[in-house]
């Protein structure tokens, strides 16, 4: 009988001791028992540092003091985040939202802890959990959850494999997430850089522009918009047109560390108009001439969510061609700079150009300039710089409910540069931010592979596969710690690293083995592209495919882990349906002509 034959499914309840519910109490900052809830596991590993203490602790500590190789699991919120205890404080009791299961001597801790992991395992909790506002499990349903149980010598060896390679995944995933954190502060020194005038120091030598003029003109150019604005006013309603408020707060200019040839500038001082929803009329009159709509028509609604999730299709909201028409005041037509009046106070947004009418959602003012003069990109850009942002800030009032208001918003100083070194300044920006995006979008890329190997090698591991004999000989090297790391290396550091992953490298699939390949007839063949879904991809695809393409394109039904795609494609070529192109990581596969 072989080993995989000798694994059975069995209860969680039946190779653990009856689950356990934790102990009800608040919890405070200081005591003397550490009490463990919910949101200590949620980040995988338990800092009993931060873990807070009980307000009143059990009468009876013993009764739930957590122990070594314990395994407490969330029923309620996060459902299903589990962790095994290590090494717990002397007095350490668990929340009444979590379940104790204290492994039997049929099973390793480390063994079902790894399985807790797994995506067998999620996709139980999943089925279970009950409720709408809040899911949860209750002890019954987690002691019915099964898992597959092989012999303890059998686990042993599965867990020290799993500690092994999961390390390596996990040194790989945490280098990854470093790299957001890098992103974003690479693009806010590059806003600093640009609205600091450092970007553009080179292109700023021997030009010459009048920024004192430039600012007078605006203030001629809104004149005349205004005189324009009212006559027709005038001619459609027979009334005078109130005069535009561009008044703000502060007397005196703040003494900022700007190029000689930069203004420091209240944005009341540049905009040609600032409005929002309710200058349309008062709550009354807005209820009766409009309506939102889900379904699709003439214009859409802005809404400061369609920025936050960056999407402008299927999170909109509609009004009628009357409603838009009836708007007329918040219109929308691209380039302008929304900022957050309530709620989101002072969260600034640049607003795309659509294809279609636009027109401004409650909750956020708008800003349009005279982009003759001034560039809105490049007030966004300073906006959502440091200094920008802090400027915001320190207008907005409120706790539980924080706002801004029209003349806080008119207050905020601008660092203003000519308009052709704004427009300079916006090219420079955007050019270092598309590379900012590149490295992200690679990342994101690395990040679903790691992420995805995890899962890969657990569901080996829980099938019986995990030692299956696949020679080491055909599997291109895949070094993940390399990938996640680049982003924080210096050209040497990668050149070293490189080295060093050439060195560690197992072999790629050998393109002369030593043995002789099997002789295949073309039926063989023919059998081959009819049922393998690598040759199929390979045969649909225009490009040679490496094996992690192939890998991230295939169906999760067809494969489990990656080392089957290595194992497939082995088969493959040696029966000469596929062909390999180049050695190591940057190897490529395609169709063997026939």
């Amino acid at each position: 009988m072989s080993e995989l034959e000798k694994w059975q499914r069995v209860r969680l309840g039946d190779i653990t001791s009856k689950p356990q519910y934790g102990y009800t109490t608040k919890s405070d900052a200081t005591g003397d028992v550490r009490y463990l809830r919910t949101t200590d596991l949620t980040s995988g590993k338990v800092n009993w540092e931060t873990v807070p203490f009980c307000v009143d602790k059990p009468g009876d500590v013993k009764k739930y003091q957590l122990e070594d190789d314990d395994i407490v699991i969330s029923r309620a919120g996060s459902v299903g985040f589990h962790s095994l205890i290590k090494n717990p404080p002397e007095n350490a009791v668990f929340a009444s939202y979590l379940i104790r299961f204290k492994p039997s001597e049929r099973v390793h801790p480390r063994y079902l802890s790894h399985f807790l992991n797994s995506k067998d395992y999620w996709q139980q909790i999943t089925d279970k959990a009950a409720g709408v506002a809040v899911q949860n499990v209750n002890a019954q349903k987690l002691a019915d959850l099964t898992l597959p149980l092989a012999s303890l010598d059998e686990q042993k060896r599965i867990v020290d494999k799993l500690d092994a390679v999961l390390a390596k995944v996990e040194t790989a995933q945490a280098r990854l997430d470093k790299i957001p954190i890098i992103l974003k502060r690479f693009r806010q020194s590059v806003l600093t850089a640009a609205t600091s005038g450092e970007l553009t120091k080179d292109w700023r030598k021997d030009k010459a522009f009048n920024i004192k003029n430039e600012l007078k003109q605006i203030v001629e150019n809104r004149k005349k918009s205004f005189e324009l604005d009212s006559k027709k006013h005038f001619e459609r309603t027979g009334k005078k047109l109130r005069k535009y408020d561009f008044s703000n707060l502060e007397e005196d200019l703040p003494i900022r560390n700007i190029p000689k040839e930069w203004e420091v500038a209240p944005l009341g001082n540049l905009i040609s108009f600032l409005t929002d929803y309710h200058a349309n009329g008062s709550y009354k009159v807005l209820k009766k001439h409009v309506q939102l709509k889900e379904d699709v028509d003439f214009a859409c609604m802005i809404r400061a969510t369609n920025f936050e999730k960056n999407n402008f299709d299927d999170l909109l909201i509609y009004i009628t061609e009357d409603a838009y028409e009836f708007l007329g005041k918040s219109k929308l037509f691209g380039g302008e700079i929304l900022v957050g009046k309530i709620g989101n106070a002072g969260f600034v947004y640049h607003m795309p150009h659509l294809n279609r009418p636009a027109s401004l959602a409650m909750n956020l003012f708008s800003l349009r300039f005279d982009e003759a003069l001034i560039s809105s990109k490049y007030v966004y850009y300073f906006l959502k710089s440091f200094d920008g942002e802090r400027n915001i800030q320190q207008y907005v009032r409120g706790v539980a409910t924080k706002s801004i208001d029209k003349i806080s918003l008119r207050s905020v100083f601008i660092n203003l540069p000519s308009f052709q070194e704004q427009l300079e300044i916006v090219k420079k920006t955007e050019e270092l931010f598309i590379q900012a995006d590149l490295v992200e979008k690679k990342y994101k890329a690395a990040k679903i592979r790691v992420d995805k190997m995890t899962q890969s090698i657990l569901a080996r591991a829980f099938s019986g596969k995990l030692f299956s004999p696949i020679s080491e000989d055909y599997r291109p090297a895949i070094n993940t710690e390399a990938l996640s790391s680049q982003s924080q290396q210096t050209k040497p550091e990668q050149k070293e690293a490189t080295q060093k992953s050439k060195k560690e490298q197992p072999k790629a699939i050998d393109k002369k083995p030593e043995r002789q390949p099997e002789v295949v007839t073309e039926k063989e063949t023919e059998n081959n592209e009819q049922t393998s879904e690598l040759f199929k991809l390979l045969k649909t695809n225009r490009k040679n495919m490496s094996a992690q393409a192939l890998f991230d394109s295939i169906s999760d039904n067809t494969f489990i882990a990656i080392d089957d795609v290595f194992s497939e494609l082995k088969k493959l070529i040696e029966k000469k349906a596929v062909m390999q192109i180049g050695e190591g990581v940057s190897s490529t596969f395609k169709v063997a002509k026939k």
